[in-house]
């Protein structure tokens, strides 16, 4: 189980920034688990301090198998993979790529398939002085 600490830390990061978007886990030990995505650089990995936690997807890199970067001047999100075991639309990366995301695309990252759904971008943005 995750510990109460992440849920916690979670939820204080979930009330101090607007969400940007989700990852939906479509296959793997976690399918139908969603996570949040918010502006700026979303870490994903096993370990309970990643914004990401594939906690229970021990193919899975304990810290930044992968990151997602919500840019909000640019208004889109890029894929940024830190392993050679990460597949875009079932394609595979080398580490260091960085990929623009679309929606619905599907990034697997050991035996994990996670679909991306934006939020925000080019019909919805958050305003800068709310």
């Amino acid at each position: 189980l995750i510990p109460d600490r992440h849920k916690q830390e979670t939820y204080e990061k979930a009330t101090n920034q607007k969400l940007t978007g989700w990852l939906v886990c479509i296959s793997g030990i976690m399918e139908g688990d969603s996570f949040t995505l918010f502006a700026g650089d979303n870490h994903i990995g096993r370990d309970t301090n990643m914004d990401v936690c594939l906690y229970k997807e021990p193919s899975v890199s304990r810290y930044d198998h992968a990151i997602i970067t919500y840019d909000n001047v640019y208004s889109c999100f890029t894929l940024h993979t830190n392993s050679d075991s990460v597949l875009y639309n079932n394609k595979a990366l080398s580490s260091g790529q960085h990929i623009k995301l679309n929606t619905h695309d599907r990034i697997t990252l050991g035996s994990c398939t996670l679909s991306f759904i934006p939020f925000c971008g080019e019909h919805f943005q958050w305003d800068e002085e709310e």
